[in-house]
């Protein structure tokens, strides 16, 4: 199905000669479905044999625009390590414009919506520290800067419980 699209591209005009020199990158890339529906790719899991175009209408423009991407003086990838990064860049519209002005995938990835299992594990690291401080904090009675940081601590956990109360209140998630 890889090698479709290049055709398909090919044969709307599309230069795909860095996609045919590069083609582990391309196909690497491909496997992850966030590149794939930028491409509007159709059949990479459920392909049969009749599918010659797997790209939609617009699919060779896209391609041509993933291709610059990936490959070439303009690229916004220095290592294959950074193809699922890509995808994420590509499936959220405001990380794809600032990719596209840019051209710095470290940038745009900083344009993501904050991922909740990434500040689930935030929290629970805070949690492990903060069950370390209780268990030694009684060697510190009346210590003013303890004291100081753990009302810091305290306004901070108002806030996200303020916060998550409103969510729950709501009926989201």
């Amino acid at each position: 199905m890889a090698w479709s699209a290049v055709e398909q591209a090919r044969k709307s005009g599309v230069d795909v000669g860095p996609s045919i020199s590069r083609f582990g990158v391309l196909y690497r890339a491909l496997q992850n479905p966030n590149n794939r529906a930028f491409l509007k790719f159709q059949g990479w899991t459920d392909a049969d044999e009749s599918v010659r175009e797997p790209l939609a209408e617009d699919g060779p423009e896209r391609f041509a625009e993933f291709q610059g991407f990936l490959f070439g003086s303009d690229r916004v990838i220095r290592d294959s390590r950074q193809l699922d990064q890509l995808g994420k860049a590509l499936s959220e519209p405001l990380a794809l414009e600032t990719l596209r002005q840019q051209r710095d995938i470290d940038v745009a990835v900083r344009e993501l919506p904050e991922d909740r299992n990434a500040i689930l594990a935030t929290m629970r690291a805070a949690y492990r520290n903060l069950a370390e401080v209780n268990g030694q904090i009684f060697q510190f009675p009346g210590e003013k800067t303890l004291l100081t940081e753990a009302r810091r601590i305290d306004k901070v956990m108002s806030l996200i419980l303020q916060v998550l109360r409103l969510d729950a209140e709501d009926g989201s998630q």
